[in-house]
């Protein structure tokens, strides 16, 4: 699996919608002056890390034999693998190459079911599969889970991010559109201090942890303790939206209705320790902290840190809403890239969504909806 030959991607169609193409096979470094989503660019600069000049093939489905089979063999030459970039509703294989898959923008509710739609429409391609990268997804036929076997990638060194823009949090329950107007017309905190924190915790919020009770139960749980708790400072990503809407008011208000649909009462004031921030933080942002958590829930994209990051973390809280039967690979992989494995023993009558707790003290628990 990922020999270290050249290989070839494939990126989803829409993606490309508005793009002026420069062909159906091209070098894969002109997706950088393209306007591609950040998650693609993000999985596409993994992959050209790991693999020196990756090819990029564009619907790699109308190649499938004959002619145009033919050509795209001669374009590609000696390449003998494929990673599909996939956000998730779809994943293709090319005939006569190794396969591999690799999931990104998992975090938008428009993306699931690729698997396993590929599995039910069509098991023999889906047996193409040798691998998914830094995923610990499956898909069920027959009562079966059956999974490709994960492969990690982590990049090297942290990846450079744009500067940190946080707002202040302010829920205003009887109107979160309100709290919203509060929030961004008292505009980015200019140069927050936040080495008197103790510890920070980081929660990257996804649109599919929007609409998931339970993460957003933990999530508000977590700022109403911090109001009390003076060394714990929360730093609250805000969700990227799956209409690829970057206004800044919804995502705000998305945010807010999923706390306030929590039930988790809270105080009607702005926390000093609590803030809303605008996009992924860099690695080099936590670089003056010795204790930095994680609450995520299984659409968090850990490829985007390094391996040094991850390891080095002070906790983390991963919540686990699909099958069970996906655990024992997921506790594996993230027991490798962390390091340790997770506290406590997993009861054998445990039900998702399920926390898988890195934290001292803490175990496996199971969580009712």
């Amino acid at each position: 699996m990922l020999k270290s030959n050249r290989v070839v991607i494939s990126v989803p169609g829409n993606e490309l919608r508005n793009v002026d193409l420069p062909g159906s096979v091209f070098e894969a470094e002109k997706l950088d002056r393209m306007p591609i989503s950040e998650g693609l660019k993000r999985a596409y600069h993994l992959v050209s890390a790991l693999r020196k000049d990756p090819i990029c093939v564009i619907r790699p489905e109308i190649f499938a034999h004959g002619r145009a089979r033919n050509w795209m063999d001669t374009r590609l030459g000696a390449v003998r693998e494929h990673i599909c970039l996939s956000d998730g509703t779809a994943v293709k294989v090319i005939g006569g190459l190794q396969n591999h898959v690799f999931f990104y923008g998992l975090g938008q509710r428009k993306s699931s079911g690729g698997l396993q739609n590929l599995l039910t429409w069509a098991p023999e391609i889906f047996c193409q599969l040798q691998s998914q990268i830094n995923t610990f997804y499956g898909a069920m036929i027959n009562g079966r889970l059956v999974q490709p076997p994960t492969v990690i990638s982590l990049p090297k060194s942290g990846i450079p991010g744009a500067p940190a823009e946080l707002y202040e949090y302010l829920l205003r329950p009887e109107c979160p559109e309100e709290g919203a107007r509060c929030i961004i017309e008292k505009g980015a905190i200019p140069n927050p201090v936040l080495s008197a924190f103790k510890e920070l915790i980081y929660i990257p919020l996804s649109e599919t942890g929007t609409y998931d009770a339970t993460f957003s139960r933990l999530v508000s749980q977590t700022i109403a303790t911090a109001y009390f708790n003076t060394d714990q400072c929360v730093l609250l990503r805000l969700p990227t939206l799956s209409d690829d809407s970057a206004d800044l008011s919804r995502r705000i208000i998305a945010t807010l209705e999923a706390i306030r649909a929590s039930g988790i009462v809270m105080p009607r004031v702005p926390a000093l320790n609590v803030f809303l921030v605008r996009s992924d933080l860099a690695e080099s942002f936590f670089d003056a902290h010795d204790r930095v958590s994680l609450i995520v829930d299984d659409t968090f994209e850990f490829w985007g840190y390094s391996h040094a990051f991850l390891k080095n973390l002070y906790s983390l809280r991963y919540l686990v809403g699909g099958d069970r039967r996906e655990l024992q690979s997921m506790v594996r992989g993230l027991t490798s890239i962390l390091g340790r494995a997770p506290s406590g023993r997993r009861s054998s009558s445990a039900t998702p969504p399920i926390l898988l707790n890195w934290n001292p003290g803490d175990g496996i628990t199971a969580h009712k909806r």
